[in-house]
């Protein structure tokens, strides 16, 4: 693969693509924006670029030889990415659902063989060739955005995988909850939830100023996506996360997908300069003064709607 630096960043993809002859297909893989983190493809997912009924039906049988048969490292932190050849979820115990959204779902699963408690996001791969390179590139986005990062304040990767299903992130820690029940839990006490938040300005702000310092902005800051743990705070879910090394400055142009609007600045709504970070965690760090001013955030946000913003 002499001069196609491309084709040799999809080695199982080429190896599969040789088998059947059609080696030259790469180059739409690599177009359409495909890597190998996407093996294994079902009939539905499996992109045109391998034409012919014959032809799919080979490469379908003959990806296994290039998957991982059994996935042992889905436990072990900075093993490689798993294309899983079964269902990755045999190796896992799910004790019981954190959280779910259009992006998939949270779980807290037990590995079956470490014994481990893991926190495994899982993202549905599309039955459609279209709907399933969405979930690969934003599970793409977000994978590369935790192997580069390392904080105190952020969740931390173990592992990734892929199987026919699913698209997965093996994290930790498990959470107590997220930051939005934190503030509203009936069973928390009052004085205890204060002490705690009192902390999270400098929690919260120092986990930006990382971020910002690797040069990543958090597309959708929210108390959804931020998660306590042991009186602690961490910011998670990076798949709309923008890295700007490579632009000239430091916001980013055109429009931004995957926020949440009330919590995004007007000029991010409108799709037009999407900024820092800074709105979205003053929007947060309101709730917080909020609930430490003894109200309720269901109150701010009645008395906005009464009075404007």
């Amino acid at each position: 693969m002499y001069g196609k630096e491309e084709w040799s960043r999809r080695p199982r993809t080429f190896i599969v693509l040789h088998m059947i002859g059609c080696r030259e297909a790469v180059e739409e893989f690599v177009q359409q924006g495909y890597s190998d983190l996407a093996l294994p493809y079902t009939a539905s997912n499996l992109p045109k670029a391998v034409r012919g009924d014959k032809a799919r039906k080979q490469f379908l049988d003959l990806q296994n030889y290039v998957l991982t048969p059994h996935a042992q490292n889905l436990e072990k932190e900075g093993e490689p990415h798993q294309n899983v050849q079964g269902s990755a979820d045999n190796y896992f115990i799910t004790r019981k659902e954190l959280g779910h959204g259009s992006f998939g779902q949270v779980d807290h699963v037990v590995g079956r063989l470490s014994l481990e408690h893991f926190a495994r996001k899982r993202i549905s791969r599309g039955k459609s060739f279209k709907r399933d390179l969405e979930a690969i590139k934003s599970f793409q986005n977000e994978l590369k955005t935790l192997k580069m990062l390392s904080h105190k304040h952020l969740v931390k990767l173990i592992s990734s995988y892929t199987d026919r299903k699913w698209v997965g992130l093996i994290m930790k820690p498990v959470a107590e909850c997220n930051f939005e029940l934190f503030l509203s839990a009936e069973h928390i006490d009052q004085i205890d939830r204060q002490t705690c938040i009192r902390r999270f300005f400098g929690c919260l702000a120092t986990a930006v100023e990382y971020l910002h310092q690797h040069q990543i902005r958090h597309k959708d800051i929210k108390p959804a996506n931020i998660l306590v743990n042991n009186q602690d705070v961490l910011l998670a879910d990076f798949g709309t996360s923008h890295n700007w090394s490579d632009d000239t400055r430091s916001t980013s142009n055109g429009t931004s997908m995957g926020f949440t609007m009330r919590y995004c600045a007007p000029e991010v709504a409108v799709c037009a300069v999407s900024g820092m970070t800074s709105m979205s965690l003053g929007c947060v760090f309101l709730e917080i003064g909020t609930v430490l001013n003894n109200r309720k955030v269901s109150e701010m946000r009645s008395y906005f709607v009464a009075h404007g913003t």
